[in-house]
């Protein structure tokens, strides 16, 4: 995890990303306006903390609950609602099947708050899959290296609901972008979640990746993990 100091940056930037989201949102909706309440804002804030708290690597309950801690008493600071919030399940999973070639994985992050309606679930849920398509070599720095070809697609899904009832602000899917840090896969985006994604088997220096997978990032820092 980042620094506390660090986190609390991240928390107030999350929480200014969000009422400037709702805020331009507002001037594009035509009249007659809904005024957005405050535990939807509230449920739309623990998905970027989720999302948050994943995109610092490992992510528990009680890192979880330590960024919403500093996210209620930011929200305080800026005079917005908050609502005392229980993390009910947070989940990184990866798999793989052998000798196939396919694996799949998620991290995912279930929270829990009472409001006025009653007790709201909200969902965080970053999901992959992936089958191996083939195989080939590429010169990467003067050495021959043999890369595996992945079909892979990804996604985030968001929700909020109201004790089974229809979501506050709708079920949500986005397909974030991905990169790679390390700057030796390939990546082709295909649209809708999918994506060709070539990965060495080892690094140009002859070290294998540890344990036979290798790692991209989503554009929020989210780890997608590919094994074979």
């Amino acid at each position: 995890m980042p620094s506390r100091r660090g986190q609390a940056l991240l928390v107030a930037v999350a929480v200014l990303a969000v009422a400037l989201n709702l805020a331009i949102l507002a001037l594009r909706v035509p009249e007659p306006r809904v005024k957005v309440g405050s535990c939807e804002l509230w449920a739309a804030e623990l998905v970027h903390a989720s999302r948050l708290c994943f995109s610092t690597g490992g992510c528990s309950r009680p890192d979880l609950q330590s960024l919403l801690a500093m996210l209620a008493a930011r929200a305080a600071e800026i005079g917005m609602d908050s609502y005392p919030t229980t993390v009910v399940d947070v989940r990184a999973v990866v798999r793989k099947k052998v000798p196939e070639g396919r694996g799949w994985g998620y991290r995912a992050a279930v929270l829990e708050f009472m409001a006025s309606a009653g007790a709201i679930r909200v969902v965080f849920n970053a999901s992959w899959s992936c089958t191996l398509i083939g195989r080939y070599t590429k010169t990467v720095k003067g050495r021959l290296i043999e890369y595996l070809r992945f079909r892979l697609h990804y996604e985030h899904f968001y929700a909020a609901t109201l004790e089974g009832q229809p979501a506050l602000w709708g079920n949500v899917t986005l397909y974030p972008a991905l990169w790679d840090p390390e700057r030796l896969a390939d990546l082709e985006y295909l649209g809708s979640g999918d994506w060709v994604v070539g990965v060495p088997t080892e690094r140009p220096a002859g070290v294998p990746p540890p344990g036979r997978r290798y790692e991209l990032e989503d554009e929020y820092g989210v780890r997608v993990e590919i094994r074979w």
